[in-house]
């Protein structure tokens, strides 16, 4: 039995009273730092109240403060005194400016409260539909094929992708940041581009295409780290279009599952520009397999994946081009000429990766999977890229048991069909380049992921969604939709982009200012390499955009 328009409204109408509550009853946090304190605590006047508050860490006022206040004054503490003002976590210079930005929240926290209130609305009616339609009703055909619900799933979508990309536009910050430098020291940004350099390692990856990106950018605009971390959304977001394009089995729901791809779960690529590593590698992965899978099968197509596969392999890293190639092999069954060219194609190209590479440097760190910690890294990578959550290990191994016995249940069921080798390079890229990340990474924590990596997991969230969509199992699907959202929740703030760009902020007028003093001894902690001072020299010898950004303020 379905809900009538009345019903719906009232349900609406619930959920808004629910959110404005919710929001509006929570204070904002305002933090005062104050230079050379003369007391340990200071009377704030908000409106008409009064609250004493005493010092945080001998220099911070911590406030919570009511979003109806039009006046703030603290007795006893001048202006000169205030070194700055955080009003959740945005600077705002003063208090004077305070009840300006809470202008600003006030509206923000509108938007936030509809948002949701559609969205829990939208939720709901998933649930009932859980509970009261049968799988084999009509309503899900209509559904699933209804070009008004495709249109509102793109619609939904893109209020996520212009989320993330206001977040990356207003937070990216022109400065260099760890392995970036190295593109400063001598010998890289050259008017004659090195080929050297492009093809060297960079610890066990081959870069080739960020390098070029990067020498390409320095002669445009001297190098410009913020055009850089914009122009790398269009790439992650081009790939997440091919993305799309290979998924089969598309239906009107599917661009929702998207959403999770464009979270601040992925923020630590997001807003640096170096982490176009992992674009390149998923964009040439995408796009080979859309030649290699998709696309008609003959020698023409087959050429276009090899290429493509060399192309993302000297993105990063040659494990791509090896669980592409051995997808390409399971799907051709027979050893004829085209497997024979691609082959011979990927195996040169792993040969020449390898070139010159100290093997003996790698040895020393690698675990490989006869050890446990192997297999806890393995499968909490994947737990988080897919549904952003970190279990204990026993549970950690128990979700990797079901994992991998819904992906064989999958390849008993769908062997021989077309669409099951799509589903099976997606897969096969995704998991084998997992594995190689934690064969390199799970001797160093076995709980501090870095978001960097979740990017080669993440996108398997529209993939598993399309395969349970395939099997008609809607409710499972919806399910799977309802699950992500409470995973995900949390990962659709701007506080995460606001904390990286000013600490970023920060390192640059620390850097530059001791740059300016013609200090030695420079130092930003997590931003600058051991070679700090070889890199500014050089870069001052460039005219690099940072630089020169700071001298003409």
């Amino acid at each position: 039995m379905l809900l009538k328009k009345i019903d719906i409204f009232i349900l609406f109408f619930i959920n808004l009273l629910i959110f404005f509550i919710i929001i509006f009853v929570n204070k904002v946090n305002c933090e005062i730092v104050l230079s050379n304190p003369k007391q340990d605590s200071y009377i704030i006047n908000i409106d008409k109240k009064q609250i004493n508050t005493e010092l945080l860490n001998d220099e911070i006022l911590e406030i919570k403060l009511p979003y109806t206040i039009s006046k703030i004054s603290i007795d006893g503490l001048s202006n000169s005194e205030i070194k700055s003002v955080f009003v959740n976590g945005v600077d705002v210079k003063s208090l004077d400016n305070i009840n300006q930005n809470l202008i600003k929240l006030k509206v923000k926290n509108l938007i936030k409260v509809f948002g949701f209130t559609f969205f829990g609305l939208f939720i709901e009616l998933i649930l009932m539909a859980l509970f009261f339609i049968p799988e084999k009703d009509k309503f899900w055909e209509e559904l699933l094929h209804s070009k008004k619900v495709l249109i509102f799933s793109f619609c939904i979508l893109g209020i996520f992708i212009l989320w993330n990309f206001y977040n990356i536009y207003q937070n990216a910050v022109d400065l260099p940041f760890w392995d970036e430098w190295e593109a400063l020291l001598p010998g890289r940004l050259d008017n004659n581009l090195n080929l050297n350099w492009l093809l060297s390692f960079h610890n066990e990856h081959k870069i080739f295409w960020t390098r070029l990106y990067t020498w390409i950018l320095f002669h445009f605009d001297g190098w410009n780290l913020r055009h850089q971390i914009i122009i790398n959304f269009f790439l992650y977001l081009s790939s997440m279009i091919v993305l799309y394009k290979i998924i089969p089995d598309k239906n009107s729901l599917l661009p929702i599952f998207f959403i999770p791809c464009f979270s601040d779960v992925l923020i630590e690529n997001q807003l640096t520009g170096f982490q176009s590593v992992f674009y390149f590698m998923l964009l040439f992965s995408f796009l080979a397999i859309y030649f290699g899978f998709v696309k008609e099968d003959n020698l023409k197509n087959s050429l276009l994946f090899a290429i493509f596969t060399l192309f993302s392999m000297f993105s990063m890293t040659f494990v791509s081009g090896v669980a592409l190639l051995g997808a390409y092999i399971i799907k051709q069954r027979a050893l004829n000429k085209k497997v024979l060219i691609v082959s011979i194609i990927i195996i040169l190209g792993v040969l020449l990766f390898y070139i010159g590479y100290d093997f003996r440097a790698m040895g020393s760190y690698i675990v490989l999977p006869n050890k446990l910690i192997f297999w806890i890294y393995y499968f909490r990578l994947i737990l988080m890229g897919l549904l952003n959550i970190t279990l204990s290990s026993f549970f950690t191994l128990l979700f990797g048991i079901f994992l991998f016995a819904l992906c064989i249940y999958f390849c008993i069921k769908e062997k021989n069909k077309k669409s099951f080798y799509i589903y099976l390079s997606l897969f096969f890229l995704s998991f084998i380049l997992s594995a190689s990340i934690s064969a390199g990474r799970a001797s160093l924590s076995l709980i501090n992921i870095a978001s960097r990596y979740l990017n080669v997991v993440n996108f398997l969230i529209p993939c598993f969604a399309a395969c349970i969509f395939k099997f008609k199992y809607y409710k499972c699907a919806l399910a799977y939709l309802i699950i992500l959202v409470f995973c995900f929740f949390n990962s659709y703030s701007f506080s995460e982009y606001y904390g990286i760009s000013d600490y970023r902020i920060q390192a640059k007028k620390k850097l530059l200012l001791t740059i300016e003093g013609e200090n030695d001894k420079i130092y930003i902690d997590k931003v600058n390499p051991s070679n700090i001072k070889e890199c500014i020299d050089r870069a001052k010898e460039l005219n690099i955009s940072f630089l020169r950004g700071f001298n003409n303020e």
